[in-house]
């Protein structure tokens, strides 16, 4: 079967993920009859574009593979009066239905009828929203990224991920299975699980879009490597008339609000410009187009810094509350820790701490450092119509990034790092028209995608006594995580307000490329729209990475009590090492589909899709890979390598392909009335490999890259700071215990079971409701286990391990299943009379077991052998989101002159979300099970506070959590606990000055978070530790106002 697949699919080396509509319809005379051989001329305005047809012998005709525009339909036949419908829009991924009802009469004489694009979605079960171009130029949107407009609709919600912009969740899916394109080609970042930055590789500029849809649920057969949603874009191209504009928007810390957490002392300062110009026209009229776009971005940021630092007497060992001499297991006298019981290498680090500036003991530093972000990015576009059966555009978009990233502490407790980004996407595509009924659609895409992180500055390490790999590459100092107080070192990024990322795990480089070759054949066979594709692509990506060569040294207060007292006496408690890593992985991505669209009735259309996946595992390029494997046969505890893969059966990849992906589509739109339809559908739909940190890739395997992890128990430190690692560290053959990772054998795809009714119904007003029911139910979801956890105990950890000789046995496993339930609505008014609204709730609840490795709120499962307790609510889970966005354009005053122009050409925008919060789970500050995991507490009442108890320093009921006195788990669940709601409103003020036919001059003031209302993130969630319960941050900024002017021409 392998053998067939591939080459099927090698030789169709093609994909249907198109960013186009159609236009489709049934012509029938007075009385009813069809009227097939009539004559259907179509016209796109802007590029007198023109696609011509006829009727089959049922009266149908259908023109897929339309570009989004405004159109014209004219129906002619013998014998009738010739007929032109009004123009309308046709919208992405739309199919319109358009019928005509001939009269008899000469084709001389012509009527214009009333037919335009309906509201009524009746031609297709797939959920979505459909976000038009003067929605993305003219709402409001702070740091003008187009995604932040997919959380417009029903059923989709905020991402709950560190450290990644413009994601987002759909249906209960994880956010990392969404699909993105742009143009139709993939525009998914898959080196995300990499640099954890973008979900999208380009990064579009929003005056060069024309207009993008979100698919939610049940979408067609042609979509496919997305459990998740699809966003689909498509970009603006030239017409036959000369066009564009000049842009900037500003923005200051002047007229901004002061940021809620920010102490006394006066504003952070803020200065951001983005400027740009786009430009399209035709090169040979009607034929060839070009359009072009470019943006530039330049940001410096005050970053407001809040962190724990030691107090002027914890700096010199005087505590507060009882410490413990570790050796003795009794106190200090006087609760103080003389320094000449200090850390060599402690005593050297301390003085890098700078001195408290707040009161208190935790929160009581703060700085105001400077985040400086600049990226630059362009889009040339050349359409040319060859004829008026071949069309074929090319395109090129790049974007080029610095970011320089603020740490909690200022140099020199934290070293500050910086991001290179660069980012591109070519692609060709070739549309030919075969007559009568046949449209065939070629694409050629690649992307690519580069990250360098790193640290300025010389390597510290032997200027204070630290023994580690000896490695000149890792500039600047380690880690050292001190709970109670921010981190020491050469850390990742603090609070960063413009979303710029980084992992901190200086230096690293990594890049991506993708080919693929796409292809889309559709063909009109009586009341049937066939389409099929495949879908060919290779993905290669390249990481030169850290791993644990710069280590973070752990000290949790296990041995005194305290974080800072460990720290002092040198008692690590957790920490590890390794080589660095590199290495280029390699994957072929092969799928196919079939899509029958049959109009069963003038009322009644079927839905009918198969697709098959088949994603082959990633390879090494040059075989430095191996897995530690854990099923049963031959190879069992085994580490193999590519070369001794023979022992166990397993091809080049080390686990097998799942060759069992097929994905059935069924869907019908029936419309009830004239103005109701009723949709429903059912689906399949498979994932793709989840962003899987290299750490726990394959290729970080002994013997290529050797890594080892230490942990002490209750009594015993893993080492002593100034003793650093043992010599055998990184030595197998001398001793050395390392960590491996494991992949099973059998490594199935994940994928999500869709099912969704809903009735639509048209109102008075250009309006439209929609309520309905949705449903999901993903299997196969990837998670990590750490299969060689210690046995809850005392004593030595290793010794205590299932599997003697290795330290921690990541195992990246298909164990998660997950269930979504919602109701949604919304009320939509397209952008009619000058005004637009769409008003979306969802009222929904997600449940799964266990979440994603870069949830910002998931502390990972405490009990190995006991993942059923991981089942609670996921992590991005809001049981109520409502969203408000319109236009408004007001009306001029019928009056006097001087009045009437003052008054003209002013427009209102807005977005108001409201949501409940998200949750979070409680955890321990120490470990008391003696496993080096992430511990939970017993629970001993229910935790929440009523509403009129809690508040920003005191969010939940700290007493009702209770460390276990035993070396045992804590019975306290996930997510168990609910971080506070969201209300935000962001309102636009615009007004148009036209000073020639040709020009036009918008002037636009923008006010985000009007209310200046503090949206509060997570509270400290660690029982414990000094400040639980205590919300410090804000997850949106205070109010921020943005003047904004285009010329357009």
């Amino acid at each position: 079967m392998r053998t067939f697949v591939i080459a099927l699919f090698s030789a169709l080396a093609a994909i249907a993920q198109t960013d186009t509509g159609a236009i489709l319809g049934v012509v029938t005379d007075r009385s009813g009859a069809v009227v097939p051989g009539a004559s259907v001329k179509i016209v796109e305005e802007s590029t007198n574009s023109r696609t011509e047809l006829q009727t089959n012998g049922s009266g149908f005709y259908s023109a897929p593979a339309l570009r989004p525009g405004r159109y014209q339909v004219t129906v002619m036949k013998e014998g009738f009066r010739l007929q032109r419908s009004q123009p309308f829009d046709l919208r992405v991924q739309e199919r319109a239905e358009i019928d005509f009802q001939l009269e008899l009469g000469p084709t001389s004489s012509e009527i214009t009828v009333l037919a335009r694009a309906p509201l009524l979605e009746s031609e297709t079960s797939s959920l979505g929203q459909v976000i038009e171009e003067k929605d993305i130029t003219d709402l409001p949107l702070n740091g003008r990224n187009f995604i932040q407009l997919a959380i417009l609709g029903a059923g989709t919600l905020p991402s709950t991920r560190a450290a990644e912009r413009d994601s987002f969740i759909s249906n209960g899916a994880r956010s990392v299975q969404n699909s993105y394109l742009l143009d139709g080609v993939d525009n998914r970042n898959r080196i995300m699980g990499f640099d954890k930055s973008s979900a999208q590789i380009v990064q579009p500029v929003i005056d060069a879009i024309q207009e993008f849809k979100v698919q939610t649920s049940t979408f067609s057969a042609e979509f496919g490597q997305a459990a998740g949603g699809v966003v689909n874009v498509t970009m603006k191209s030239g017409t036959n008339s000369l066009h564009g504009s000049l842009f900037e928007f500003l923005r200051n810390s002047d007229l901004d609000a002061t940021p809620y957490f920010q102490p006394a002392g006066g504003k952070p300062a803020f200065i951001q410009n983005q400027f740009g110009a786009t430009i399209g026209g035709k090169i040979i009229k009607d034929r060839t187009f070009f359009f072009g776009s470019w943006q530039s971005s330049r940001e410096v940021n005050a970053a407001p810094q809040i962190g724990s630092v030691p107090t002027v007497t914890s700096a010199e060992g005087i505590f507060s509350g009882t410490i413990t001499n570790p050796s003795t297991h009794a106190p200090f006298p006087n609760n103080t820790i003389p320094m000449s019981q200090w850390d060599r290498v402690a005593t050297a680090l301390m003085p890098l701490f700078p001195q408290a500036r707040l009161p208190g003991t935790v929160r009581n530093f703060f700085y105001n450092p400077k985040e400086r972000i600049s990226s630059d990015e362009y889009s040339i576009r050349v359409d040319h119509h060859i004829s008026a059966k071949d069309y074929m555009f090319a395109r090129i978009s790049e974007g080029f990034g610095e970011n320089h990233l603020p740490t909690t502490l200022p140099n020199p407790a934290n070293q500050q790092g910086f991001i290179d980004l660069t980012a591109r996407q070519i692609i060709f595509s070739e549309t030919h028209t075969l007559p009568p009924d046949k449209v065939n659609e070629f694409r050629l895409g690649f992307v690519y995608s580069f990250n360098n992180e790193d640290v300025l500055g010389p390597r510290l390490f032997d200027q204070y006594g630290i023994s580690a790999l000896d490695s000149p590459q890792i500039r600047r100092l380690p880690v050292f995580a001190i709970t109670g107080l921010s981190s020491l070192g050469t850390t990742g990024p603090g609070t960063i307000p413009i979303a710029a990322t980084g992992s901190g795990n200086f230096p690293s480089r990594k890049s991506g490329k993708i080919w693929q070759l796409l292809d889309n054949f559709s063909w009109v066979r009586d009341r049937h729209t066939i389409k099929f594709g495949a879908d060919l692509q290779r993905v290669t990506m390249f990481v030169y990475a850290t791993n644990a060569a710069r280590p973070t040294f752990n000290f949790n207060g296990t041995y005194t009590g305290s974080g800072l007292g460990d720290f002092l006496l040198g008692y690590i408690n957790s920490t590890a090492t390794s080589e660095l890593q590199t290495d280029t992985i390699q994957q072929h991505v092969y799928n196919g589909y079939l899509q029958d669209d049959w109009k069963a009735t003038n009322t009644l259309t079927l839905n009918f899709g198969l697709r098959y996946e088949l994603p082959t595992p990633f390879v090494e390029e040059h075989d430095r890979e191996s897995n530690f494997v854990l099923d049963s046969g031959p190879c069992y505890l085994h580490l193999i390598t590519v070369a001794q893969r023979g022992l166990c059966g397993l091809p080049r990849a080390l686990t097998r392909t799942d060759y069992n992906n097929f994905a059935p589509r069924l869907g019908l739109a029936w419309q009830a009335t004239a103005k109701t339809v009723v949709r429903s559908g059912f689906g399949v739909f498979y994932g793709r490999d989840e962003d899987l940190g290299i750490q726990r890739r394959l290729p970080n395997n002994p013997p290529f890259i050797i890594s080892s992890a230490f942990a002490g128990d209750q009594t015993n430190p893993a080492f002593f700071l100034q003793n650093g690692f043992p010599p055998n560290a990184l030595n197998l053959a001398g001793g050395g215990i390392p960590n491996v990772n494991n992949f099973p054998f059998n490594f199935p795809t994940p994928y999500v079971i869709q099912w969704n009714m809903n009735v639509e119904r048209e109102l008075p007003g250009s309006l439209l409701a929609q309520v309905g029911y949705t449903g999901a139910e993903a299997k196969k979801l990837p998670g990590v286990i750490a299969e060689n956890q210690p046995f809850p105990g005392t004593g030595n950890v290793n010794a205590r391990r299932p599997y003697q000789g290795y330290a921690n046995i990541q195992s990246y496993n298909p164990y998660i299943n997950s269930t979504y339930n919602a109701l949604l609505a919304k009320l939509e008014r397209r952008f009619t009379k000058g005004m637009t609204l769409l008003a979306s709730y969802t009222y929904g609840h997600s449940i799964d077991g266990g979440g994603n490795q870069n949830d910002s709120n998931d502390p990972g499962p405490q009990n190995a052998r006991d993942l059923a307790a991981q089942k609670g609510s996921s992590n991005f889970d809001l049981r109520h989101r409502f969203v408000f966005s319109g236009l408004y354009q007001v009306p001029s005053p019928h009056s006097s002159a001087f009045l009437s122009a003052l008054a003209r050409n002013w427009q209102l925008s807005g977005i108001f979300s409201a949501q409940t919060g998200q949750p979070f789970t409680v955890t321990s500050s120490t470990d008391p099970t003696g496993t080096n995991t992430t511990a939970r507490p017993n629970r001993v009442r229910e935790g929440s506070l009523p509403p009129d108890q809690r508040d920003p320093t005191h969010w939940f009921d700290t007493t009702a959590f209770v460390a276990p006195i035993c070396p045992c788990f804590g019975n306290s669940g996930r997510n168990i606990l609910r971080a506070p709601g969201l209300v935000n409103a962001d309102l636009g003020l615009s007004r148009d000055f036209v000073f020639h036919e040709r020009f036009r001059l918008h002037f636009r003031c923008e006010a985000f978070n009007l209310a200046n209302h503090p949206n509060f993130g997570l509270p400290a969630m660690a029982i414990g530790s000094p400040g639980v319960g205590i919300i410090g941050s804000v997850v949106t900024p205070e109010r921020q106002i943005q003047f904004a002017m285009k010329l357009h021409f």
